[in-house]
């Protein structure tokens, strides 16, 4: 059995991380959190997923 390594399962778990926080914010924008907060919350779901993408190719590598 291998060591998990720092590019390997944690990067996958923190990309999960990232979906996850990423699809709660879409669904606060939705019901809970103000229109006015609307592009603050449109660019963090943005940063969120990217950060999600660059996560999920890191741990490939």
């Amino acid at each position: 059995m291998e060591a998990i390594t720092v590019g390997g399962l944690e990067m996958k778990y923190a990309a999960a991380i990232c979906y996850l926080l990423g699809f709660l914010t879409m669904v606060g924008l939705q019901t809970v959190i103000p229109d006015q907060y609307a592009v603050l919350g449109y660019a963090a779901v943005f940063l969120l997923f990217v950060t999600g993408i660059y996560f999920s190719y890191s741990s490939e590598l």
